[in-house]
């Protein structure tokens, strides 16, 4: 393993701000589940995985890793719809 200095400082600031946010829900919905006495995944929690898989996303999509864009292309997808299941159960029937 060895650092890859061949992008550019701000490219190698998005992906690891992603890798960060992607990896701080965890603990987030721990916290969570601990304050409540029940597991859920709370709204930050998809907030935080949205981001953080766009910022890893907008990553693989500047390094042109194959593996890794596909691995990441769903992601933005997936949370933002999880987001929007969240807001419409908050706001209730209509």
């Amino acid at each position: 393993w060895s650092w890859d200095f061949s992008q550019p400082l701000p490219w190698t600031l998005v992906g690891g701000c992603g890798a960060l946010l992607w990896s701080i829900r965890f603990p987030v919905q721990w916290w969570m589940a601990e304050r409540r006495s029940y597991v859920t995944l709370p709204p930050p929690f998809f907030w935080i995985s949205f981001v953080g898989s766009c910022l890893l996303l907008a990553y693989a999509l500047r390094t042109g890793t194959p593996v890794f864009i596909a691995g990441m292309v769903l992601g933005p997808l997936l949370y933002g719809r999880n987001l929007a299941l969240c807001y419409r159960k908050s706001a209730g029937p209509s």
